[in-house]
């Protein structure tokens, strides 16, 4: 957020940019070189674009991506591929809870915007993780796949807002 202190910041880059770099550090050694190896790190849709109050969140995100690419470099000859998922909005604990629980007060906030009108499930973020894990991805490498249901494409148009803009309604 726009107000966070030190503390917050470098919990932040702790949590997701130090911990994936330091949990991909520690199982490298132990990874099966040339046998469809692959890492995944999680960044998200905040990675990409503004939005309010999200600075040390997006930050930690937009670090992820480039950590992600580095990665796929540097082990690039241990035959271990790097790529990275990007989320938007997922219907998760943390997300009921700020939706009181309630799916359909959630989707009603959230869902304007995406493609569908609803928030992913965790099921949708995870079997594209598993392809990326998969062989069938064995020439996908230091590239990030969006899972956002046409978040980043609609921009701040959001879904069927586009025509009050453009004065067509």
């Amino acid at each position: 957020m726009s107000n966070a202190d030190r503390e917050s910041w470098l919990k932040s880059f702790d949590v997701n940019v130090v911990g994936y770099s330091n949990m991909v550090q520690a199982v490298e050694p132990f990874m099966n070189r040339g046998k469809n190896c692959s890492v995944v790190n999680v960044a998200s849709i905040s990675a990409k674009i503004g939005q309010v109050d999200r600075w040390t969140y997006s930050g930690t995100k937009g670090a992820i991506l480039a950590v992600t690419r580095c990665m796929a470099v540097d082990l690039r000859e241990k035959q271990i591929r790097v790529n990275s998922v990007s989320p938007g909005w997922v219907w998760s604990p943390e997300v009921a809870k700020a939706a009181e629980y309630d799916r359909e007060k959630g989707e009603e906030k959230w869902g304007r915007f995406f493609l569908s009108g609803k928030t992913a499930e965790v099921e949708h973020i995870a079997s594209v993780v598993a392809f990326l894990a998969s062989k069938d991805a064995a020439y996908i490498n230091g590239s990030d796949i969006p899972v956002d249901d046409g978040y980043i494409a609609m921009g701040p148009e959001q879904k069927g807002q586009w025509s009050s803009f453009a004065g067509t309604e």
